[in-house]
């Protein structure tokens, strides 16, 4: 990932297969799917979001650090970069997954 123009061939990538996920959980939503698959591919949708915004910005997103799933720590890591971001902290905070009752 040293070339610049790859940068934008990945991010792009990163926001189409975004779009994909947020896609299937309108379609699952309008024909009464189930919740939880509904709120999977939200998750996954904002997750790609906001890697392919890493991506944009010149990150290697296949280093360690960025093989995560936590929306708050992506923000986080997404907002180094761009403080207006910061106005998507709620955001993240409703779609972050329920941890799993014991």
């Amino acid at each position: 990932m040293k070339n610049n123009s790859n940068f934008k061939v990945l991010a792009k990538e990163w926001f189409e297969k975004g779009d994909h996920d947020l896609d299937e959980a309108r379609l699952s939503f309008r024909h009464g799917g189930w919740t939880d698959i509904i709120c999977f591919h939200c998750h996954q949708a904002v997750e790609k979001y906001l890697k392919g915004f890493l991506v944009s910005r010149g990150r290697d997103i296949t280093a360690k650090r960025y093989r995560i799933h936590n929306l708050g720590i992506l923000l986080k890591m997404c907002c180094e970069l761009d403080s207006l971001l910061k106005s998507l902290e709620d955001d993240c905070k409703t779609v972050k997954p329920l941890s799993p009752r014991r």
